[in-house]
């Protein structure tokens, strides 16, 4: 069998080309990444009958991820969520910070890592997997957030149809840092309609309570007799939250759910499954493997049309979900999120993808 392939080629229309990197196995599946986010803006997975398909968003320009509202594909940080009112301590000082969402500070401000040019420094390939690396350097005061954080992010695509992730944080001075990866999938294909049909569950017994605003209160709610529970698989349209301001709309999700067994870091935790999402009609399904605490499931309710994908279809409310391992929100750790000088902390999440059997 001839070895994975690591290549540059070009992204978007000829009017707004980007480079972008291919690591691609033997059957043509493959990520496709820019350096703008450090974003996917192709995953192609097989179906049941062996045809390929991109199931993550992405925008079909370029340009669009220098002003990127919906996260599409890129890493969030320095902190991904909300932080409530855009302020919070860091060893007894008040920290300000922008906000981007009403009075709060979301993913990591208006000018987040998700709009960044990312360098890359390494990249390969052999006979089971390829893969890229790219730096980012957050100075003191990125987005109103103390310290000089160095940070990098490194992308496997293997031939078992793997996608790992590991992101690491190094400090000049104490600094709060919470990234995860924005990927939304649509395992039908992107722009292929909603992800209401579904299936998916999650390893979590309980989610962060949240007010009307959506911020973290540091309490845990119990999933127990909640249309939340995800413990068995659902169809994510049958999924109606019991609280404000989602309740209204079935299918739309925005919690964060709390893993059983959180709290192991690190790429020995891998081998925990957080959740696991199937597409019936084509058999794809993704299994997310990390070692965070908690899992923020997203599916889609900012979306509005806006964000036009490689497809040429617009992206409307529900074309897709997102599966965001990262750290307990800020209210229930703040130490969880502390990065001192001289440490690295780390970040990692595995993204498999298979077929079910046929359809029943």
């Amino acid at each position: 069998m001839p070895p994975c392939a690591l290549r540059t080629e070009r992204y978007g229309p000829a009017s707004d080309p980007a480079p972008c990197h291919r690591l691609s196995a033997p059957d043509g599946s493959g990520v496709r990444v820019i350096e703008t986010g450090a974003a996917w803006v192709e995953v192609l997975v097989p179906d049941r009958e062996g045809r390929l398909a991109n199931v993550t968003l992405a925008h079909r320009a370029p340009r669009a991820y220098r002003t990127n509202r919906a996260y599409l594909g890129a890493v969030v940080g320095r902190t991904a969520g909300r932080i409530g009112g855009a302020r919070y301590e860091l060893d007894g000082r008040r920290v300000a910070l922008p906000a981007n969402e009403g009075r709060h500070h979301l993913h990591g401000g208006p000018d987040g890592w998700h709009r960044r040019r990312w360098r890359t420094v390494a990249r390969g390939s052999d006979a089971s997997s390829a893969w890229v690396e790219m730096a980012l350097a957050s100075p003191d005061g990125d987005q109103g957030h103390p310290g000089r954080a160095e940070v990098r992010v490194r992308y496997v695509w293997t031939v078992r149809h793997e996608l790992l992730v590991h992101i690491r944080v190094r400090a000049d001075a104490p600094l709060i840092a919470n990234p995860t990866h924005h990927a939304t999938w649509n395992l039908a294909g992107e722009g292929r309609g909603s992800v209401h049909g579904h299936r998916l569950s999650v390893a979590a017994d309980a989610v962060a309570e949240t007010a009307s605003d959506r911020v973290a209160t540091g309490r845990r709610r119990s999933l127990d007799g909640s249309s939340l529970d995800l413990r068995r698989p659902r169809t994510i349209g049958s999924v109606v939250p019991d609280a404000p301001p989602l309740a209204a709309f079935p299918g739309d999700v925005d919690h964060a759910f709390l893993l059983e067994d959180g709290g192991v870091e690190g790429v020995p935790g891998l081998a925990r499954e957080a959740a696991f999402l199937e597409e019936p009609a084509s058999g794809r399904t993704l299994t997310v493997r990390t070692g965070e605490p908690c899992l923020q499931v997203y599916t889609g309710s900012g979306l509005d049309g806006s964000a036009v994908g490689p497809s040429g279809a617009p992206y409307p409310r529900g074309a897709g979900v997102a599966l965001e391992p990262q750290r307990l929100p800020l209210a229930f750790d703040p130490d969880g999120w502390t990065v001192r000088p001289g440490e690295e902390r780390s970040w990692s999440a595995a993204f498999a993808f298979g077929v079910a059997g046929p359809r029943r």
